[in-house]
């Protein structure tokens, strides 16, 4: 029988889904699932008085279905089932519920019928949806939430999001599906607010494996909120609990720090056009995703375009006192914030590498001793960065603690291989003049060179024939990979301005005879120079 089929307050009411406010939606799939063309004739048939018969009433039922479940839902609430028609007689269908705050005149409680309109409108959440503005009154379909870290720029939350209100995650249904979410409060400042979704925006379009995806973004009670995955970790809690698989092997680690080289390089040259800087590099905001570590936080991070000339720098505005560079000391006696450029970020990156090193050196322990080793006392003032200020007669001359450096060499003295050339290049990153560190490009280039399994006896003989005077060990053909003085020659070359040569060899090991066919030439002045 039809009665069967009949949709009631029971069995709409069963569909509500609790949210932490107190308040309640029911999710469109399940509305859909329960609002059949069938059960709808049913529910007409039997609570529609005056019901017209036939024909009439199934194209009634069929009007509904296409375009007005969720109003003859309210209604059925409501136990105002019959006024269905004066609806479709007004052409006031479902999609007219978010934006009008009218009812039809046959309503006997339209504040009754505006209240409950809201538990049928909880959005859904789509991947790239940017800039949505939510009325207070939206029921947001988050389950549940609690707090993950806060701070100046915003709290970020674990959410459960249901899993049926939402286009972000692909996949079949199954199991809760958590989240992180930012939340910027009203206090932020419009201009920063707009400036960190830019950012991400703008690294979203490059999607780099090694930086946080931004999901959507919405504003609800003038609070500006950011969807992202949720992480299992950041970095510093990493750093302090004992590795597990693929962790426990230094390879992976070694190309781990590689592909956060190849992150930033990306931040700081998005496009052709256009120059980045993330300014807060610290083992706190870098997470731990699906065992992948990810830059996120572009709270500080701006964009800008590639102008002729450009210095690239722009004014200090803020960040983490200690994995912060001393390019934000004033040097000059005055206490304005020195402008500051990419070669910031490499500082601080050069920092959270020496955690990783002294991690993977001596395991969690390692982290906590050079955490110690580091933490300096001047009169009253003590702390744990990675610089001190040295005060002279001609002003500040910030530069790498002494205790820093004493660590690095400590490592090299028990360490070998890719470990021992890998914290050469720290050291090289934490120089106190900007000038005098290396890009990011160039950072990932030597991590390449030191990873690389793919150096072969032509590429020995061609950096032999080439560059004599480069200390380079005779290379076997059986041998598997790399000799460490190979790699050594090889980052001799990069670190003098051949680029282009290191890439050739490791894209093949190329054989010096089939030089002309990728532009070499035998004029060795002409290599040196390029």
């Amino acid at each position: 029988m039809d009665s069967e089929y009949v949709v009631s307050k029971k069995s709409l009411k069963a569909l509500r889904v609790d949210v932490p406010d107190g308040r309640s939606f029911i999710p469109d799939v399940e509305l859909d699932n329960l609002m059949t063309l069938r059960s709808i004739l049913a529910t007409i048939k039997e609570r529609c008085e005056n019901a017209d018969r036939g024909y009439e009433l199934e194209k009634l039922a069929q009007e509904i279905f296409a375009h007005l479940k969720k109003i003859f839902a309210i209604l059925i609430l409501m136990g105002e089932e019959n006024l269905i028609r004066d609806f479709v007689h007004e052409h006031y269908w479902d999609s007219s519920l978010l934006h009008s705050s009218e009812t039809p005149t046959a309503v006997k409680d339209p504040k009754r019928f505006q209240k409950k309109k809201w538990k049928f409108l909880a959005p859904i959440i789509e991947a790239g949806d940017f800039h949505r503005e939510f009325s207070a009154k939206t029921v947001i379909p988050i389950l549940s939430e609690s707090i993950i870290s806060s701070g100046a720029g915003g709290i970020v939350y674990k959410v459960e999001l249901h899993r049926m209100q939402q286009k972000l995650v692909s996949g079949t249904p199954g199991g809760p599906l958590f989240l992180a979410r930012k939340e910027l409060g009203s206090y932020v400042r419009k201009d920063e607010v707009e400036s960190e979704r830019q950012a991400l925006e703008m690294i979203r379009l490059v999607k780099h494996p090694n930086i946080i995806e931004l999901l959507a973004t919405y504003k609800i009670l003038d609070r500006h909120n950011m969807l992202f995955p949720l992480a299992q970790m950041d970095l510093k809690a990493f750093l302090e609990t004992k590795p597990a698989a693929p962790f426990d092997d230094n390879r992976y680690l070694f190309q781990s720090m590689r592909n956060l080289a190849s992150a930033l390089e990306t931040i700081h040259n998005p496009s052709i056009c256009q120059l980045g800087y993330h300014r807060d590099i610290k083992p706190g905001n870098i997470l731990l995703i699906d065992n992948v570590f990810k830059i996120t936080d572009f709270g500080l991070a701006r964009f800008k375009p590639h102008t002729n000339g450009d210095t690239t720098k722009s004014q200090y505005r803020g960040g983490d006192n200690i994995y912060g560079a001393p390019d934000r000391i004033p040097t000059d006696g005055t206490e304005d914030c020195p402008k500051v450029g990419r070669k910031y970020d490499i500082w601080s990156l050069g920092c959270v590498f020496l955690d990783l090193a002294s991690f993977i050196a001596r395991g969690p322990e390692g982290f906590k001793q050079f955490r110690v080793k580091r933490f300096t006392k001047v009169g009253c003032v003590s702390d744990e960065m990675f610089y001190a200020e040295n005060q002279t007669p001609e002003g500040y001359q910030p530069d790498v603690k002494k205790e820093v450096l004493d660590w690095i060499v400590e490592l090299k003295h028990e360490s070998e291989g890719e470990l021992s050339l890998i914290l050469d290049i720290i050291r090289r990153m934490l120089k106190g003049k900007p000038e005098e560190r290396p890009t990011a490009e160039e950072v990932r280039q030597e991590f390449e060179i030191i990873l690389s399994q793919g150096i072969g006896i032509f590429s020995i003989a061609f950096l032999e024939f080439y560059n004599a005077d480069i200390p380079i060990q005779k290379a076997r053909e059986e041998r598997a990979g790399p000799s460490h003085q190979d790699v050594q020659a090889l980052l001799a070359v990069v670190r003098g301005g051949h680029e282009w040569v290191a890439s050739c060899l490791l894209e093949g090991g190329a054989d010096p005879k089939y030089r002309s066919g990728v532009g070499w030439t035998s004029d060795k002045q002409s290599i040196q120079g390029r």
